[in-house]
């Protein structure tokens, strides 16, 4: 399920335009098939995480808010939409199947 959760969506409304707790790192972190995430997760706690190992890490790897990390950001009027592509990221880790970006708060 490529998107946002209806939760993300709100807190970047929240975050952008009343200027509440914008985040300076986001965190790329693994997760099973055990739950789906859905328009409707809400926390990272409702997914299960991959074990840690292998190379990975318990809730995953920070990213910065920035054009390193947050390489390509591109408005695509043709299909109606907007996307941000994230840095190539390699683990050794495995029994992964989605790839959530989420903060603490």
């Amino acid at each position: 399920m490529p998107g946002y959760t209806n939760r993300g969506a709100f807190r970047m409304l929240q975050d952008w335009l009343q200027a509440t707790d914008i985040p300076t790192v986001f965190y790329l972190a693994l997760i099973t098939s055990a739950v789906t995430p859905t328009s409707l997760t809400n926390t990272f706690a409702a997914l299960t995480e991959i074990a840690v190992g292998n190379g990975y890490t318990a809730g995953g790897i920070s990213v910065a808010r920035d054009v390193v990390d947050f390489d390509v950001i591109v408005e695509d009027d043709g299909n109606n939409r907007a996307y941000a592509q994230l840095i190539d990221e390699a683990w050794l880790a495995g029994g992964w199947k989605y790839s959530v970006v989420w903060k603490w708060s």
